[in-house]
């Protein structure tokens, strides 16, 4: 895990350094500020908060169970495209909890997605990648099913971190198909 953790961490730092390289050699040039473009990224950044109750009263014919639930997640997209080479990033982070009535608040979706990939183009539709992928989780996981709750994972334990590379079939902005019958291991 703490090799995983630093893989994550190098990655991060490489690409920060990269981008610092590429803001210091433009900046060496005279321009304005109005002069700098940056119309080759393109980001968003989504919020969504869910609150959830459903409360039965005793003559309720067909029965249910009172419970509460809160849900949040954040999804963030940071994409770069000028002439052949592409480098597209997405984060989301999903947390949920949920309380029913008689049992304890427990965790009802838990996940952490980074996905990074860069390309070079090689015709309209086509483009070599190299990617990377990190999914895990944030908080503890619980078993349920005994008298006691029994601790199954913790924060990023498991985490699958997978790399890729190999070639890209994007016809259009909604669709993209990834082909890499390499991974690295």
């Amino acid at each position: 895990m703490k090799k995983s953790l630093l893989f994550t961490c190098m990655l991060m730092l490489m690409s920060g350094l990269l981008a610092a390289q590429d803001q210091d050699s433009a900046s060496t040039q005279e321009e304005t500020p109005a002069a700098r473009d940056t119309t080759y990224w393109t980001s968003n950044l989504s919020l969504g908060f869910n609150f959830n109750q459903a409360a039965f009263s005793g003559n309720w014919a067909a029965g249910g169970v009172n419970t509460i639930a809160l849900g949040t997640i954040v999804q963030a997209n940071a994409n770069y495209a000028k002439g052949k080479l592409t480098f597209d990033n997405q984060f989301e982070f999903i947390y949920g909890v949920v309380r029913n009535e008689g049992e304890e608040t427990r965790k009802a979706n838990d996940r952490i997605f980074l996905d990074s990939k860069v390309g070079l183009r090689f015709s309209d539709k086509w483009s070599y990648f190299g990617a990377f992928n990190l999914i895990t989780q944030a908080a503890d996981g619980f078993d349920f099913r005994g008298d006691e709750p029994v601790l199954i994972s913790r924060f990023f334990a498991p985490a699958f971190i997978t790399g890729a590379i190999g070639a890209e079939y994007k016809p259009n902005q909604e669709f993209a198909l990834r082909l890499s019958p390499f991974p690295p291991a």
